[in-house]
């Protein structure tokens, strides 16, 4: 009965450590993609490349050559699509209130800015993938896609 008691000790704790090893590696897989995000979001000078257009339920595949936020510096060009819809966001100005807010620990970045009366917000999570929202009055388009550089 000791050694079966002993036995399932030995497992439980390496299993504690195999999953904390885990967690660790994951981390630093994502360091790389987290530090180039980082560097494109900072110098304002990148791309939000659009995948994917949703709203709840429904999703749409996004042509990537044509869905996209280019930013450069204070200024900006969009060409986003809604969902099911032919109307699209189309701008080209200037940008205001650009706000980045850095999580090193949970390796996300939070982006926000405004072009005339459009709100953009991006969360670009640790593995590389970008979350948009686009505010319009009441008008809320969402993607999910990547930031690149240009």
């Amino acid at each position: 009965m000791k050694r079966i008691a002993i036995l399932i000790f030995l497992v439980f704790v390496s299993a504690s450590t195999y999953s904390c090893a885990q967690k660790m590696t994951q981390k630093e897989k994502f360091q790389s993609t987290y530090d180039t995000a980082k560097r494109l979001v900072l110098s304002k000078d990148y791309k939000f490349v659009g995948e994917v257009v949703y709203s709840n339920k429904n999703r749409e595949t996004l042509e990537p050559n044509t869905n996209f936020i280019d930013i450069k510096q204070d200024n900006a060009t969009v060409n986003l699509n809604k969902l099911r819809s032919k109307d699209n966001h189309k701008l080209k100005d200037t940008i205001t209130d650009y706000k980045v807010d850095l999580d090193d620990e949970k390796q996300t970045i939070a982006i926000s800015f405004k072009i005339n009366d459009n709100e953009f917000y991006i969360d670009v999570k640790p593995n590389g993938n970008a979350f948009l929202t686009l505010k319009n009055g009441l008008d809320y388009t969402s993607q999910v896609g990547k930031i690149v550089k240009e």
